[in-house]
């Protein structure tokens, strides 16, 4: 869900670009959206970067076949798919009552939260070159003492944040959340991405525009699955009420397109970064028309109606421009050959099928 949206004071959050005037002084407004840019760039930097060496590893251990990539066809289904969870959660909340549904929801994202922020920081630590033994395994996984320090380490934000829905404690489980998914999820090439992209960004612009279901929704829905800040943090710091937010889906989308340039800059030459910069920039350029935009009309804003060409537009250009245009529409992280005979291989190999 990705909708921008400047309302009144005592109007509900919603579910991406909520930049909420209570009488903000321009100091406040300055830093609030300074600091939800700053906030999205940094899962965008961090995965994509860590995206590379992740991906080069798949390659090497031969796990294709474990990895959730976006092909084709799943980027033609994925709108659909989107779709439907947002009119069911629009459903869900028209017709059972909002405590109860907001309860599940904050004990699912909490324990998504907790497991990907224990995650980030086991792997992160890992990554470093610290060297650890095997506990015990646990449904297949290796088990280590840094495993459950990181568990317990990210529980306590995990009670906190169940507990206060403290902005900190969302924004924390948000951030690694979005590196996490920008980090591991490939799309399988550039014409995959502007199939994804476009489907969303027609998407976006009809959830929006066309009916009040992401409003209604987003009013309703009590997760970490945006970004925060407080518009009165000038005033009153930490404890504020009144936050700016972006929601994940602004960062995480054209994220995974910025890290796939990230990963054709490496292929290119290793250590070039050219493209990712490119990418980057435009995403900041996008965000900032988004911003613009928002507050010069006040009124809700699909944020991919802008992300979108940004992301996608300049960095082909540029490509067309360098004369790397052939080699990146011929870029595919992994081949479809290479998926399917590395996903035969693991049904033949699995014991289950053995038995």
């Amino acid at each position: 869900m990705s909708e921008t949206e400047l309302p009144t004071a005592d109007s509900s959050l919603n579910t991406s670009t909520n930049l909420t005037r209570y009488n903000a002084s321009r100091e406040a407004l300055i830093i609030a959206y300074s600091s939800m840019l700053t906030m999205a760039l940094t899962p965008i930097i961090i995965g994509s970067i860590r995206s590379v060496a992740f991906h080069i590893l798949v390659r090497e251990t031969g796990n294709q076949g474990n990895t959730d990539i976006i092909t084709k066809k799943k980027a033609m289904l994925f709108p659909f798919y989107a779709s439907g969870v947002l009119f069911s959660f629009y459903l869900i909340f028209k017709y059972l009552p909002p405590d109860l549904v907001n309860l599940l929801i904050s004990l699912l994202f909490t324990w998504l939260g907790v497991v990907s922020m224990s995650f980030f920081i086991e792997k992160t630590i890992v990554n470093r070159g610290f060297t650890q033994s095997v506990l015990f395994n646990l449904f297949g996984t290796p088990i280590t003492a840094l495993t459950i320090l990181s568990f317990v380490f990210s529980g306590l934000f995990g009670g906190w944040y169940f507990m206060e829905k403290h902005w900190v404690a969302n924004n924390l489980f948000g951030l690694t959340l979005a590196t996490s998914a920008i980090e591991t999820i490939p799309i399988q090439s550039v014409s995959v991405a502007s199939i994804m992209m476009g489907g969303l960004f027609i998407y976006d612009i009809f959830w929006v525009f066309g009916t009040d279901v992401m409003v209604t929704v987003a009013k309703s829905f009590d997760a970490p699955i945006k970004l925060m800040f407080p518009l009165d943090f000038i005033d009153i710091g930490f404890a504020g009420k009144s936050h700016t937010m972006l929601g994940l889906g602004d960062i995480v989308v054209p994220g995974l397109l910025i890290a796939m340039f990230c990963r054709f800059d490496h292929s290119l030459k290793p250590g070039s970064k050219f493209y990712f910069y490119t990418s980057l920039i435009s995403y900041i350029l996008g965000m900032v028309v988004t911003i613009f935009v928002l507050t010069t009309f006040q009124a809700a804003q699909p944020a991919l109606l802008y992300l979108v060409p940004a992301c996608l537009g300049i960095p082909l250009m540029t490509a067309f421009l360098c004369g790397d245009l052939g080699a990146l529409l011929k870029y595919e992280d992994y081949d479809e050959e290479e998926l399917e005979g590395n996903k035969e291989e693991l049904k033949i190999s699995d014991p289950k099928k053995d038995e």
